[in-house]
This record gives structure tokens, sequence and C-alpha cells, in this order.
């Protein structure tokens, strides 16, 4: 069992949402306390049983909280780590379930909450938004990646593994680097490439008549994601991402070039190792039922 009594949630949307809900199928026998930006959206919240009381920008309510998640998009984390330094207290715990850790962590070390900060990452999702999409099963069997400043022997990280545990996740640790370079090529990148593959049909198909399959709806249906979310992500992980842009050109002239020479084997052979690989991956890895 956590032993929170209480639990403040900053951006009860898609995910925050989520987490209210895990909580509450899981018997979390204190409160949830919930902050974001409108009233209706935070009204759906406690409607749906994500939180128990609404607290404002002043985080009046959430000084008596022993943990606050943080779920905003993360260009936003700055402002609130500021805002929770003013009622920060010795024992409160601070995580996150942003995409980016490295941006982040630099603001907590600036807002002088580093020591009570552990980064998260639950690798979860759909491509929804707003308490209304809320979900008490997201983080079922999911992965979880922590990127704590200390030792995992330090009382923060293992509350902190606790409690993602708690709402079904399985933890694994890894320094913030090499999540913010894996996840540019396993999230972000493919995030970016669905918006890129939806806005070049749209500029050339707008107001037409379109005939499409699965293909086109399967491959950009990720682009339906908050745009505010990924236009934060895309920035704080800028140079990630662009390392991960530069080297799928590379991939993409290399079908090009075999396509062009009508390179019949190498095509092929291209495409049979792709497809093999992603047999593969989806076969062994967890984290597939994710966004």
């Amino acid at each position: 069992m956590l032993s929170f009594h209480q639990i403040t949630i900053i951006g009860v949307g898609h995910i925050g949402g989520s987490i209210g809900l895990a909580l509450k199928k899981r018997k979390f026998k204190g409160k949830i306390v919930g902050v974001g930006r409108t009233e209706k959206n935070l009204s759906i919240a406690r409607k749906r049983g994500c939180i128990d009381e609404i607290d404002s920008e002043n985080l009046i309510k959430t000084a008596e909280s022993d943990l606050i998640v943080l779920c905003t998009p993360v260009k936003s984390f700055g402002f609130w780590f500021r805002k929770i330094k003013e009622i920060l207290k010795k024992d409160m715990l601070i995580t996150d379930a942003g995409s980016v850790k490295e941006v982040p962590i630099s603001e907590a070390k600036k807002a002088g909450i580093g020591e009570n900060y552990v980064p998260a990452h639950p690798i979860a999702g759909k491509e929804t938004s707003g308490a209304i999409s809320a979900d008490g099963d997201l983080f079922r069997d999911r992965i979880c990646i922590i990127t704590p400043l200390s030792k995992r022997s330090d009382p923060f990280v293992k509350r902190t593994e606790k409690f993602w545990r708690f709402i079904g996740c399985k933890v694994v640790t890894m320094s913030p680097s090499i999540h913010d370079l894996l996840l540019a090529y396993t999230s972000h990148l493919p995030h970016l490439l669905a918006y890129a593959v939806a806005g070049l049909i749209g500029k050339h198909y707008n107001g037409k008549d379109i005939i499409f399959g699965g293909g086109l709806r399967d491959f950009t249906r990720i682009a339906g994601s908050s745009p505010e979310m990924w236009h934060d992500i895309f920035l704080e992980n800028r140079k990630n991402i662009l390392k991960a842009i530069r080297d799928v050109e590379k991939e993409i002239d290399k079908i090009e070039s075999y396509i062009k020479n009508e390179n019949s084997k190498q095509l092929f052979d291209y495409l049979l190792r792709s497809k093999n690989f992603r047999d593969k991956l989806i076969a062994n890895n967890v984290s597939t039922k994710s966004k």
C-alpha cells in the first residue's frame, strides 16, 4: 500500500486523469487533489472520479500533499517547479510523466527542488486528450522509466518506484541523457513523421475527396495527439530529435536510391530486414501496447 495521505496531480488530462483513476481502482485510501487550467476539464475529472478536490494555481490545498505528480506539457515545468518551491516541505516528493528529462531536471535544480524531484516517464498513452479520455487501466504492465538524480537507495527514489508500481507500471532506471536519446528515436521521431505525413496529405488533398485505406489511418493515428504536448517535446528534445531526423533522411535516401535504380534485390532485402526487426520488436517488447 502507498503511504501518501494526499496526492496532487497537476494537469488532469489524459495521463493525469488516468493516474487518478488508477489510484482509485487500486484502492488508494488518501485524497487526490487536481490542478489544471480549465474549470470544465477539472469538473469532468471530478465527476469521473479522477480527483476528489480541485486546487487553484496558488497550490493552497497542495501544500498538504506529500506527493505531487506533474502531468502538464514539459515547457510549463519550470513555472510549476517555482510554484511548488513556495510550498515545498522536506519530505514532499515530486515526480512527473513528461517525455523529456534533461531540460526538466535543469529547471528543477534552478527552482531549488532538485532533492525532492524524481523524474519519471510512463510509456503509456493514447492519441486522446482531456480527463474525458482517462483510463484507470492505462498503466497496467507498462514500462515507467525513472531517471533519478540520486542513488536508487535514496528514500525519494524508493517512494517513486513504489508509486508507479502501485498504479501498474514496471519500473526501469536509466540516465536522463540516454532516456532522451532513446525516446527521440522510439517515440518522438514516429510522432514527428506521423504529423509530417498528415501534413503532406493535407497539403495536397485538403478540401478534396480522398480515398485511403488502413495504412494512412494507422500510420497517422498518433498525429491525433495533443499538438501542444508534442510542440513542447520537439523543442525541448531538439538536439536528439534533429539527429534522429538526419538519420531517417539517410534511410529514405537509401530506399529512394533502390527504387530509382530499380535495384530489386537490395530493396526487397531492406524491406525484409525491416519487417523482421519490427516483428521481433513487437513480440518481445512489453511496452508496445502503449503509444
